[in-house]
C-alpha cells in the first residue's frame, strides 16, 4: 500500500487528507469525517498484512481494549471499520508529539515529570480497572498535546481480562512472532520470561518511562537488546542523580522498577499517590499541638450556589467521614450531625464548637461541565485561622480518584496511621450512577415524605445504571424502611 492510494479516497464517511507516520501494524491519516464535520486520525492496517489472521486479531483486539475507556489521558476512539480489503480504525486526531520526540531535546524538569506520569497513572488505572493491560508503554506510545495533556496510544497488544484468545508474541513493538510481548528496555522482567503478566507489568513500564524523562536515558540499555534483556532480567537500573531529582521521586522509580511483581506498587492508583505526595512535599503542614481526637466534616459547599450539584457536597462530605471513621484513635462525627447545617450559614469554629469536636473540616467545590474543583481547609476549634488547607482538580468521572486524595492528603496533614484493610471492598460503579445515589442521598436527608419517595427513585436510577451497586441498594432499603416505619406503616413497604 502506497501513500498515493490513499490519498484522497474515502473510507466510508471519512476522506483521507494526509499521511502522518506508520507504525508496526499500519499507517496513520489526517482525515475529514463528512457526518460530523471534523477532523480525525484513521489508522489503516497495512494491505501486505490484511490476510494474516494473527495480525487482524490484533488490530480488532486494539479497538476493542480502547473502546473500553473513557479517560483523558486515553486515546479516544471514534469508530471501526472495514472496506474493500482495508481495516481502518478511527480515533481523535492529536495535535503535538510524541514524548519518545520532545525527550530528543533533553530530559525533562522534575516537576513536569512527576505532572506526566501522575497523568499517566490515572490513565491506566482507568484502564486497570477495565480489565485492560497495555503491554508496551514507552515514550513513542506517549503523546503530548499543545496544552500539557499527555495521552496513551497504541493498545495494539493490550490485553483484556475477559478475552479468551491466545496471546500474541511479539518484540520490539513488531510483529514477529515466537518471541515476548512487549518492548525491550520497557518490558517488565516477568514479559521477558513470557510469563502471565498483570497490571504490575505496566507500573514497571510507567517507572522506566519516569526514569527516562527524569535523566534523558533508558533505565536499561545494552549495547545489543540481548544485553538489554539481561539487565533487565538481573541489573540494577542506572542510577538517578538525587542532586537534581528529589530523593523521594528516586524511591518511587525504584520500587517501579523491581524485579519481582511483589515489591512494587500494586496498582496505578497507588503509585498516582505516592507522586501526588512528592509533589505536594513542600506544602504546609498542620499546626494543631497534640494529637487530633476528634473532627466533624462539614458538607461542601457548591460556590455556584445552585441546588443542581448539591448531591455533590453530601457525597464529597459523607466519603471522608467514611475513610476517616476507620482510623481507630480518631472520634468522627456521622455526616447526619453536619445535616442540620446545610441550610443555615454559620461560622466552621461555631459549628465545631455545637459538635464538640476539636477540628472542623470545612469544604467547597467549583463544577464547570465535567470539569470539577475541590478545595477544603482544616480549622482548629480553639484557633483563629485555618491551619491547613488543599485543592484537588479532576473530572466528575474521577470523583472516586478525587475523594480517596482528599482523604490521603487529611490523613497525612494530621498524622493520622493508614486505616486498616477492609476485607469484601466492594466495586465503584461508574460515574453515573453514584451522582444519581447521591441524588438520592441527599433527598433522604431532608426526611419528609416527599423527598422519600424521590429519594426511592433516584436509588431505582442508580441501580438501573449500575445493578451491582451495593450503596444504592442500602439507600433504597433506608428509604423504604423510612415509608414502612414513619409514613406509610400499611403499605407493603417493609415486605
Amino acid at each position: 500500500m502506497t501513500e498515493v492510494s490513499l490519498i484522497g479516497r474515502r473510507l466510508g464517511p471519512y476522506e483521507i487528507l494526509e499521511r502522518l507516520g506508520a507504525g508496526g501494524m499500519g499507517e496513520v491519516y489526517r482525515a475529514h469525517d463528512s457526518r460530523l464535520q471534523r477532523e480525525v486520525a484513521v489508522k489503516v492496517l497495512s494491505a501486505e498484512w490484511a490476510g494474516d489472521e494473527d495480525r487482524l486479531r490484533r488490530f480488532e483486539a486494539e479497538a476493542r481494549a480502547v473502546g473500553l475507556l473513557n479517560h483523558p489521558n486515553l486515546l479516544t476512539v471514534h469508530d471501526l471499520g472495514r472496506q474493500d480489503d482495508l481495516f481502518f480504525l478511527v480515533t481523535e486526531l492529536l495535535e503535538g508529539e510524541t514524548l519518545a520526540v520532545r525527550l530528543q531535546s533533553g530530559p525533562l524538569p522534575a516537576s513536569k515529570a512527576i505532572d506526566f506520569a501522575r497523568q499517566l497513572a490515572s490513565g491506566l488505572a482507568t484502564a486497570h480497572e477495565r480489565g485492560v493491560i497495555h503491554r508496551d508503554l514507552k515514550p513513542a506510545n506517549l503523546f503530548v498535546t499543545g496544552d500539557g495533556r499527555i495521552k496513551i496510544l497504541d493498545f495494539g497488544v493490550a490485553k483484556v481480562r475477559d478475552d479468551a484468545t491466545p496471546d500474541d508474541r511479539t518484540l520490539d513493538g513488531g510483529t514477529t512472532t515466537g518471541t515476548m510481548i512487549g518492548t525491550v528496555g520497557y518490558m517488565a522482567p516477568e514479559q521477558v520470561r513470557g510469563q502471565q503478566v498483570d497490571q504490575r507489568a505496566d507500573i514497571f513500564a510507567l517507572g522506566a518511562v519516569l526514569h527516562e524523562m527524569l535523566c534523558g536515558r533508558r533505565a536499561f540499555q545494552g549495547d545489543t537488546p540481548a544485553d538489554t534483556l539481561m539487565a533487565l532480567l538481573g541489573g540494577d537500573p542506572e542510577p538517578l542523580d538525587e542532586r537534581q531529582v528529589p530523593p523521594a521521586l528516586c524511591r518511587i522509580v525504584r520500587r517501579c522498577l523491581e524485579k519481582e511483581p511483589g515489591e512494587r506498587f500494586s496498582g496505578a492508583r497507588d503509585l498516582g499517590y505516592a507522586l501526588e505526595a512528592v509533589r505536594e512535599g513542600s506544602e504546609e503542614s498542620v499546626a494543631v499541638a497534640g494529637r487530633v481526637r476528634s473532627l466533624a466534616v462539614l458538607l461542601f459547599r457548591d460556590l455556584a450556589g445552585g441546588a443542581e450539584n448539591a448531591h455533590l457536597g453530601i457525597g464529597l462530605a459523607d466519603a471522608l467521614v467514611s475513610e476517616l471513621a476507620q482510623v481507630e484513635t480518631l472520634t468522627v462525627r456521622p455526616t447526619a450531625a453536619s445535616l442540620r447545617y446545610r441550610e443555615v450559614s454559620r461560622e466552621p469554629r461555631e459549628i465545631g464548637r455545637e459538635l464538640a469536636v476539636e477540628t472542623v473540616v470545612d469544604g467547597s467545590f467549583q463544577r464547570a461541565g465535567e470539569q470539577l474543583r475541590i478545595t477544603a481547609q482544616l480549622v482548629d476549634v480553639a484557633g483563629v485561622q485555618p491551619v491547613w488547607a488543599t485543592k484537588l482538580d479532576g473530572t466528575a468521572e474521577e470523583i472516586f480518584d478525587l475523594q480517596d486524595r482528599l482523604a490521603r492528603r487529611l490523613r497525612e496533614a494530621l498524622r493520622l496511621e493508614e486505616p486498616a484493610p477492609r476485607g469484601g471492598a466492594v466495586g465503584r460503579p461508574a460515574g453515573r450512577a453514584y451522582e444519581l445515589y447521591l441524588k438520592g442521598r441527599l433527598k433522604l436527608s431532608s426526611e419528609t415524605r416527599a423527598d422519600t419517595q424521590a429519594a426511592i427513585e433516584w436509588f431505582e436510577q442508580a441501580l438501573a445504571a449500575d445493578g451491582d451497586f451495593a450503596l444504592a441498594w442500602a439507600g433504597l432499603a433506608d428509604a423504604y424502611s423510612r415509608m414502612a416505619f414513619t409514613f406509610d406503616p400499611e403499605g407493603d413497604w417493609y415486605a
